[in-house]
């Protein structure tokens, strides 16, 4: 049974527990790029590397070989909103991963050396993503989309001049703010008692997390007023990318899987409309798809693909006509039908992995602020009605609309070619 403990200092755990052999513990740190400010862009994500390599008992190497000693795979991400650091392996070794994950949350030293070798690591990490097509126009969107002003806008990784002047103080200071109890989230799934596996976060986390008296003030989310506009980023690359993103519905504004599951009909697998006509019919793309982010204050509602320049205003084109009849027409009942069947689908095989159970729960406590069941999930899943993907229709193409192109010259405004479809505002 899956449930939410939340500990004297405010840290929330998320605990279930799974008769295997396998176990996965995660740290979820409620701050990410949204939460930095426009000259220390990156930071987050700095910290994150800077988390592995080194604490008082460990160096980088240690690290790395006590993990793989283990047989574990331990890893970090960060994204918008978020910064999740965690480990998988045997259930055996539970209690050293939760050793292993307190030390670096709780111990990591940021000594000036190890963030000047880690720097040139990372501003590597932004060459690579500058000479990636869809990394550029996902990026670019989320620019145009938001506005400057918006920490939305900004790229997780920082730019090359934002990173190369982060320095330890800041840091720390950023950890000082964000990485408190009350604003982190530990999520394990495993074959450990409850009262044990608590030991072992009293013992790691709690006994070591700094102890601070000001009060903590949560993030606030900034209102999103996104923008309709066309960019472009010049590039000589064979394959031109576009990343068109639509206004979504935010958390608790209607059914909660409806705009997932409309962007699962409309570009989600390989029997979807979009794939079915601009891949295996018109033969323009080798892959496109559609997605949907939703946040407390709003949302995003992507469909990205990629294909030579040439192609490009056809696909557009095709992909205007799509959906302007999903806007008019809607989607069969078996094409729901089959949406929930395959959503159904993997909410169960994730239920039965204990690092995809680990990592949903954690993120549904922070996004959502609750615990649900698979059960319950699935039982809500299986609630959204015509009608429901219709009202999520709505909000999605009859808003804002901002189309991001990074390719050789085309000549023409893709942004242009939804409105004369009557697509976006």
């Amino acid at each position: 049974m899956e449930k939410i403990i939340t500990l004297p200092g405010g840290l929330r755990v998320c605990y279930a527990k799974k008769d295997s052999l396998s176990c996965a513990f995660g740290v979820f740190v409620d701050a990410g790029s949204r939460n930095e400010s426009k000259n220390k862009n990156g930071i987050a994500h700095f910290i994150e590397h800077m988390t592995f390599k080194g604490t008082p008992t460990r160096t980088a190497f240690d690290i790395a070989a006590e993990t793989d000693m283990m047989g574990a795979s331990c890893n970090a991400y960060t994204s918008k909103t978020m910064t999740v650091y965690y480990i998988t392996g045997l259930n055996k070794f539970a209690e050293k991963y939760v050793e292993l994950l307190g030390d670096l949350i709780c111990q990591s030293t940021y000594t000036e050396e190890n963030m000047e070798r880690e720097r040139g690591v990372i501003l590597e990490e932004i060459h690579m993503y500058d000479d990636d097509g869809e990394s550029l126009a996902s990026d670019l969107v989320s620019k145009i989309y938001y506005g400057e002003n918006n920490s939305l806008s900004r790229p997780i990784l920082g730019t090359a001049k934002t990173v190369g002047k982060l320095s330890r103080k800041d840091i720390l200071d950023f950890r000082k703010k964000w990485y408190r109890p009350e604003n982190i989230v530990l999520s394990f799934v495993g074959n450990v008692d409850e009262d044990v596996f608590l030991k072992y976060v009293e013992k790691y986390f709690c006994a070591r997390m700094e102890k601070v008296k000001t009060p903590f003030t949560p993030y606030v989310g900034e209102i999103e007023t996104p923008f309709s506009v066309f960019a472009k980023i010049k590039k000589p690359y064979e394959q031109a990318s576009v990343d068109m993103r639509f206004r979504a519905p935010a958390i608790g504004d209607g059914k909660y899987y409806a705009p997932f599951i409309l962007a699962n009909m409309l570009g989600g697998g390989m029997s979807s409309r979009l794939f079915q006509k601009i891949r295996e019919e018109m033969g323009l793309v080798y892959e496109i798809y559609a997605s949907n982010v939703s946040r407390k204050q709003g949302g995003n509602f992507d469909i990205c693909f990629a294909t030579s320049p040439k192609n490009t205003k056809l696909a557009t084109e095709a992909i205007a006509e799509i959906v302007a009849d999903v806007q008019k027409r809607g989607f069969s009942a078996e094409e729901l039908q089959k949406t929930r069947n395959q959503y159904e689908t993997a909410m169960v095989l994730s239920d039965e992995s204990s690092f995809d159970q680990m990592r949903a729960m954690g993120k549904e406590v922070l996004t959502k602020g609750e615990l649900t069941s698979t059960e319950h999930q699935i039982e809500e899943m299986l609630s959204v009605t015509a009608e429901d993907i219709q009202q999520a229709t709505r909000t999605v193409f009859g808003g804002e609309l901002s189309v991001a192109y990074v390719g050789k010259e085309i000549g023409c405004d893709l942004l242009e070619t939804y409105r004369n479809h009557g697509i976006g505002s």
